[in-house]
C-alpha cells in the first residue's frame, strides 16, 4: 500500500501545504508539455492551476486538494461548475485525501456520460497521483529501492507514504515491531538514496505527519547498534597476545629478547 501526505509545520498554514502540492503538481504538468500558472484570479475567485497545452492550446483548470480526510460531492461538482461558467475544455481534481462515498458516487456517474463529454474531467485519487508521478520520473517506484537498510529489516516493514514538505519529497517506510509501526526510513524520492541527517529527520518528525508519532531516527539507531554489536564480536574474539617474562621462557618472545636483525626489527 502506497499513500501521499503533504504534511506542515506549526508555523505554516492550511495554504502553505496548497501551495506545496501546487508546486509538485506543477511540475508534473510541465513534464505533460502544460505552460503552467498559479493562483490566476478569474470573476473574483481564486483558481488553483490555469494550464495551456504548448501544443494545441488546450486549456485545463487544475484543483489541488491537500487533504487528509475524505473528500465530499460539493468538491468535484464546483470543479464542474467552474469549468463550465470559464469555458475550460477541461478540469482536474488532484487530492491526496480518499474520495467519500458521495463524492465516489459522483465520479462513477460522470465516467457513465458520453466521450467527449465524459474527458472534460479527470479525478486523480492519491493511487492515480503516485502512479502519475512515477511515470513521469518526478520520483521513483519505493518497490525498486535495493537499499541494504531494506534487507536488515527483512519483513518487518509496513506500508510507504510519500511525503511532500518543504524540506523535499521523500519516501517512508513503517519499521515494524512485534507487528505495530515503531519508527521510520526515509528516502529521498527522486532517486531513493537513504536519508542520513539527524536535523533533517529530526525537521520531518516536527511535521503533521500522520507519522509523527514514530521515530523518526529509528533508522540510524539500528544501525549504530549493528556496528555495536559487530564490534562487541570483534572484542570477544581478539584476545590480547601473552607475551614471556625472560629469555627462556615458553611464551612468545618479548621484543627486547630479539638479538641481531635490527635493519628486520624496525621494518618490522
Amino acid at each position: 500500500m502506497k499513500r501521499i501526505e503533504v504534511v506542515k509545520e506549526d508555523t505554516q498554514t492550511t495554504k502553505d501545504k496548497g501551495d506545496l502540492l501546487e508546486k509538485f503538481t506543477a511540475s508534473f504538468l510541465k513534464s505533460q508539455n502544460y505552460r503552467v500558472e498559479s493562483q490566476i484570479r478569474v470573476a473574483a475567485s481564486e483558481l488553483d492551476l490555469l494550464c495551456e497545452n504548448i501544443i494545441n492550446g488546450k486549456k485545463i483548470y487544475v484543483e489541488c486538494k491537500a487533504y487528509r480526510d475524505t473528500l465530499s460531492a460539493d468538491i468535484p461538482k464546483k470543479l464542474l461548475g467552474t469549468v463550465t461558467l470559464e469555458g475550460y475544455s477541461e478540469g482536474w481534481l488532484i487530492s491526496t485525501g480518499e474520495f467519500g462515498k458521495d463524492a465516489k458516487g459522483f465520479v462513477e456517474k460522470w465516467k457513465e456520460k458520453p466521450s467527449p463529454e465524459r474527458e472534460r474531467l479527470s479525478f486523480f485519487t492519491p493511487e492515480l497521483i503516485i502512479e502519475s508521478y512515477i511515470n513521469s520520473k518526478l520520483i521513483i517506484d519505493p518497490d525498486t529501492i535495493n537499499h541494504e537498510k531494506l534487507h536488515e529489516l527483512k519483513n518487518k516493514t509496513g506500508s510507504w507514504t510519500l511525503l511532500i514538505s518543504t524540506y523535499g519529497i521523500f519516501w517512508i517506510i513503517e519499521c515494524l515491531e512485534n507487528g505495530l509501526p515503531s519508527g521510520i526510513v526515509a528516502f529521498y524520492a527522486n532517486d531513493g538514496s537513504i536519508v542520513n541527517e539527524t536535523g533533517l529527520l529530526s525537521n520531518l518528525a516536527k511535521t503533521d505527519s500522520s507519522l509523527k508519532e514514530l521515530d523518526f531516527l529509528y533508522g540510524l539507531r539500528k544501525s549504530t547498534a549493528k556496528q555495536e554489536d559487530i564490534k562487541n564480536s570483534i572484542d570477544k574474539i581478539i584476545v590480547p597476545v601473552q607475551q614471556s617474562e625472560s629469555w627462556d621462557d615458553y611464551r612468545p618472545a618479548r621484543p627486547q629478547d630479539f638479538v641481531g636483525r635490527s635493519d628486520l626489527q624496525t621494518n618490522i
